[in-house]
């Protein structure tokens, strides 16, 4: 249930990136290419999560503003409790290959 909605939000910045390959300037171009877009989920206490998706569906991105080091453009992110500390670290993902 929860990765049909994942998958679902994120493939649909996949189709619109296809379709801009070859523009100079996104910023003329009226479709914005949105890493996450509407992604909402709650992890229970004790529970792990595993994020999958091809190149370019937002996982990186995810971890980045989890663990805080990008924050969101738009909405809030709300993390009650702490994340894991190899999250905290950047463990998942390198900053120069994402």
């Amino acid at each position: 249930m929860l990765r049909d909605v994942i998958v679902d939000t994120v493939t649909a910045p996949v189709r619109i990136a296809k379709a801009m390959i070859g523009k100079s300037d996104r910023r003329q171009n009226q479709n914005y290419v949105w890493a996450l877009k509407d992604v909402s989920f709650d992890l229970e206490e004790g529970k792990v999560l595993g994020i999958v998706g091809r190149n370019g569906a937002g996982k990186s991105t995810l971890l980045k503003i989890l663990s805080r080091v990008t924050e969101p453009t738009t909405g809030t992110v709300t993390v009650r409790g702490r994340v894991g500390s190899l999250l905290e670290v950047g463990t998942g993902f390198h900053p120069e290959l994402s």
